[in-house]
């Protein structure tokens, strides 16, 4: 009996207190939350940081350059402006569903896109003299 509550004492040296075992279970219980608070607020897509995608740019009649732009997921991006005769380029959309990207910002795509100059027709009316937009 005497040697069981001499073990019982050592392997209470070696090992952690109650006290610290508590804590340490609150310090990861912390940590877990933080890492799942970090996860919702990031859309689940923290492992795409550093990942890098290719954004082709389709000046939709137009003319654009560069034609193709590499842009790293949650990084600052900034995209250029297509020209086109006797209209005002708009915005660019992804090709197929036409979801609005804006010229600068931080790059939130987490694949390879295709994006699709939207443009403005400058059109006067000769009746009344009074310009107009029409947007297509």
């Amino acid at each position: 009996m005497a040697n069981v509550s001499k073990k019982s004492k050592n392997s209470k040296k070696a090992g952690l207190t109650k006290k610290s075992r508590t804590l340490l279970l609150s310090i990861m219980s912390v940590v877990i939350v933080i890492s799942i608070g970090m996860a919702v607020v990031f859309g689940f897509k923290l492992h795409l940081y550093g990942k890098e995608f290719t954004v082709t740019l389709n000046a939709n009649g137009g003319q654009v350059t560069p034609v193709t732009k590499v842009i790293e997921f949650g990084k600052e991006y900034s995209l250029p402006k297509a020209t086109k005769d006797g209209d005002v380029f708009a915005y660019w959309r992804v090709g197929g569903d036409y979801t609005k990207v804006e010229l600068k910002g931080r790059w939130t795509i987490d694949k390879d896109v295709t994006l699709v100059a939207v443009w403005q027709s400058e059109v006067k009316d000769n009746g009344g003299g009074e310009d107009w937009t029409d947007n297509y």
